[in-house]
């Protein structure tokens, strides 16, 4: 008898948990991280959702970005490399030095805006995650969006731009 009534009151609440879940999936999350701190924090985050196979993109790289954290950003490919994570970027043509280097990398491919497109912030997709970073002085600070349409969204205009930009030297370790 006892177990009967517990039936009827978990069959009152599936439904109810049903509609909760949904609701969650249909939520939008965003973050804001500050700091070259908060920055690592995020690409922390992205390297622990990411599975072999997965591909991290990566949308006009500028130096800064690299001046500031490549120590940081060497060990984060590192380990990348390590899972399996595939890497696609595209590097402002003035940052070749740090994106030549990316090129050599296993499961990578870097290629490079035009010359005259040079873009102070970055933009990271990575399966529903969307971060755009931006670095000015000692300030710096990435707005994280989690959302499947958006970062598919991001993902379809990255691949107009990957279709237009021009390829790495060595792109044959993907």
């Amino acid at each position: 008898r006892l177990i009967e009534e517990q039936k009827k009151q978990i069959d009152i609440l599936i439904p109810d948990l049903s509609k909760l879940r949904k609701q969650k999936e249909d939520q939008i999350e965003f973050q804001i991280y500050e700091g070259l701190r908060g920055i690592k924090s995020f690409y922390e985050q992205i390297l622990s959702i990411l599975k072999k196979g997965d591909t991290s993109h990566l949308l006009g790289a500028p130096k800064i970005g690299n001046e500031k954290l490549e120590g940081y950003l060497l060990d984060w490919h590192e380990r990348r490399q390590k899972k399996g994570v595939k890497l696609k970027a595209i590097y402002d043509t003035d940052n070749r030095k740090y994106g030549d280097v990316r090129a050599k990398m296993k499961h990578s491919q870097v290629r490079y805006l035009p010359k005259y497109i040079s873009s102070p912030m970055w933009i990271e997709i990575s399966n529903d995650y969307v971060g755009i970073g931006h670095i000015k002085g000692n300030n710096a600070m990435l707005f994280s969006i989690k959302d499947k349409e958006i970062a598919k969204g991001y993902l379809d205009y990255f691949s107009i731009i990957w279709g237009a930009s021009k390829r790495a030297v060595s792109e044959d370790n993907f």
